[in-house]
């Protein structure tokens, strides 16, 4: 895609992020070797200005990017104002250039530096009206099957368990206490040889696992050795395929369970690109646990490293034990 004008970076952005942000700062970078783009809330404190700033520069640096356009999704012009000048004397002060910074509110944009005829004294944006809901970049998304959500928290929301799979939850969890009880470290291997069997089945098959099955399934990923050899050996074609499975056994599984299988769909959103819904699931396991493999998905997002890499850092090994 590419973006020749100002409503065309404000369709870009929820069509990458895959969700309309809301009172955030978003990073398009261009020239690196592997662009990327990256979204951080905005302070309501100046002191916490720097460090929003340190988030976006740091990533920005280490992968030698030339040019950055900032959006800003706020309601609020005197942050944007603040933030933005700080942002900008901050990239152009480390070598990279700043194409653009514009702020949004859903029917009004405003530039940092309004240079159109229409700008009041000392280039003060009076504000542009938009409107990307028909535009081609949100057509294309729709075609490809994207789901754009309303905002990251409707995006989270999808990952949460909604009344009938609460209602399964006593059954999941019977059924993953019995069958954790009968694993046994010689059973790893054929516990491992059924999950992939099961996931690939589901997959082409295009179901899902009854209770049972996924009390099972379950009851594996909580022994490092089996979630280990189910995520390390995941390539970005294969994720590509498991994501939405894997997005509906964290929806479904119970709390005390959900930390493992979290991790696999982060790791998983991660090498296909989807950092929103990769972080989206490093926050649903943290909250039930938290796993050395969740912080490792973490360290990559916050890297901005790009998943062709699909590093395998040695903190993210578990080691032995069940948890």
């Amino acid at each position: 895609m590419v973006a020749r004008c100002r409503d065309d970076l404000l369709a870009l952005v929820p069509t990458l992020m895959g969700f309309e942000p809301a009172e955030s700062v978003t990073m398009l970078t261009f020239g690196a070797a592997r662009p990327f783009h990256a979204r951080v809330d905005l302070p309501w404190c100046d002191d916490d200005d720097e460090e929003v700033v340190g988030l976006l520069l740091e990533p920005a640096l280490r992968h030698h990017v030339a040019h950055v356009v900032l959006v800003v999704h706020s309601t609020h012009g005197r942050v944007f104002a603040r933030l933005g000048r700080r942002l900008v004397d901050a990239f152009c002060a480390a070598g990279i250039g700043v194409v653009e910074v514009v702020r949004a509110d859903g029917t009004l944009a405003w530039c940092l530096d309004c240079v159109e005829p229409t700008a009041g004294r000392g280039g003060r944006c009076p504000g542009h009206p938009y409107d990307v809901s028909a535009h081609p970049f949100v057509a294309e998304a729709v075609l490809r099957g994207r789901v754009v959500h309303a905002s990251r928290e409707a995006l989270a929301q999808t990952l949460e368990p909604d009344g009938p799979a609460r209602d399964a939850h006593p059954r999941v969890s019977e059924a993953a206490t019995r069958h954790g009880a009968r694993l046994a470290a010689a059973a790893h291997p054929r516990e491992l040889r059924w999950l992939r069997r099961s996931v690939q089945r589901h997959v082409e098959l295009g179901t899902r696992p009854d209770d049972g099955r996924l009390g099972r399934l379950l009851a594996d990923l909580a022994v490092v050795a089996i979630r280990e050899a189910c995520w390390e050996g995941m390539g970005r074609a294969r994720a590509e395929r498991e994501i939405e499975l894997w997005r509906d056994v964290v929806r479904r599984a119970p709390a005390h369970l959900v930390a493992p299988a979290a991790g696999v769909l982060a790791y998983a959103a991660w090498l296909v690109g989807d950092g929103a819904l990769a972080w989206c699931a490093v926050d649903r396991g943290r909250a039930h646990g938290d796993l050395p493999l969740l912080t490792h998905v973490a360290g990559l997002l916050e890297r901005a490293v790009p998943p062709t890499d699909q590093p395998v850092a040695q903190d993210a090994r578990e080691g032995p034990q069940v948890a």
